[in-house]
Formats: structure tokens, C-alpha cells, sequence
């Protein structure tokens, strides 16, 4: 199979956000031999990532958004929220669902949505929720950081300032 990414191209795994492949290696799994991507993701500075290259499609592994699409995303985030469902399971399968598009504006979507829902509970959000809203805006922050060559930290401040940007926005209408 034909390589996607070469080695320093900045990807996104939908599970494990933002990195770069470090390198391309050969391994024997379970009696297989595959090629497979290294990738060092940004967000954890002890955990490696492998890939097998046939399996970059069915996982979402993607590139890096350019930083035009950073833009949107942030005005994403600033955006007017839809409104999430009040049923627990049927709000975690919206927000699921988004999140594993790997879809840079859905992800934006599901952290934007997540913040309002929780500003509308007053902060009371069961553990998923929260989980989720984590999870959304860590994805968006390690992207952002590895497109803008900025810090997770720097990048995380950015995404959680648009959430409080849209809360105001909110307000206004």
C-alpha cells in the first residue's frame, strides 16, 4: 500500500488529536506484517501512536487543517449553538457522532454546543458530558497548536476564550 503522510507531516487522529509521524516502520502483529505510522501527539508527551498505513481511512486519521479552516473553526466556536437534546442518551449520541466525523467544524460544533448546554445547566453536567466537552476542546486546542505553532496551553486559552465569546454573543440576541 502506498504511503498517505511522510514523516513530519502534521496529522489528526479522531481519538488521539494532533501530532506528527515521526516515522514509518515495519512490524509483525499478531503473525501480520504491516507498515505503520509513528505519530507523536501533541497533547501527550509520553504515548506514541501506531497506525497501520491501510487502515488511515477506516480510523480518520487525517492532515492538519490549514489555517484558513483554523479561522472558520474559531468563528465556529463563537458561533450561536444548536441546541443539544435534553435526553441524556440521545444528546451523547449527537455529540458522539461529531466528534467521530473527525471533522474539524463538527468537533467545534459538538465543543460550542457541549459549552452552551452547559451555561444553560449552570455548570451541572453529568460526567460524560464534561468528558466530552474535554475531549472536544482538547482536539480542537492540538490542532490549533500544531497549525499555529503555539503551545496546547496557549492553543487550549483560545478555544476556551471563543466558548466564553459565544456565551456573549448568545446574551446579545
Amino acid at each position: 500500500m502506498a504511503l498517505v503522510y511522510s514523516v513530519g507531516d502534521k496529522v489528526v487522529h479522531p481519538a488521539h488529536g494532533a501530532g506528527i509521524v515521526r516515522k514509518v516502520v515495519r512490524r509483525t502483529i499478531a503473525g501480520e506484517p504491516r507498515q505503520y505510522y509513528l505519530i507523536d501527539p501533541l497533547a501527550y508527551d509520553d504515548m506514541e501512536i501506531m497506525v497501520a498505513v491501510d487502515k488511515v481511512k477506516l480510523i480518520g486519521l487525517r492532515v492538519a487543517a490549514k489555517r484558513s479552516e483554523m479561522k472558520r473553526t474559531l468563528r465556529t466556536l463563537r458561533g450561536l449553538p444548536e441546541r443539544v437534546s435534553s435526553n441524556y442518551k440521545e444528546r451523547q449520541q449527537q455529540i458522539c457522532e461529531k466528534l467521530r466525523s473527525s471533522e474539524l467544524r463538527q468537533v467545534a460544533e459538538a465543543a460550542r454546543d457541549l459549552a452552551a448546554f452547559k451555561r444553560e445547566k449552570q455548570g451541572r453536567m453529568g460526567v460524560t458530558d464534561n468528558r466530552l466537552l474535554k475531549q472536544s476542546r482538547e482536539t480542537i486546542a492540538g490542532e490549533l497548536a500544531i497549525v499555529e505553532d503555539m503551545t496546547f496551553e496557549d492553543a487550549l486559552a483560545q478555544i476556551d476564550e471563543g466558548l466564553m465569546l459565544a456565551e456573549v454573543e448568545e446574551k446579545s440576541n
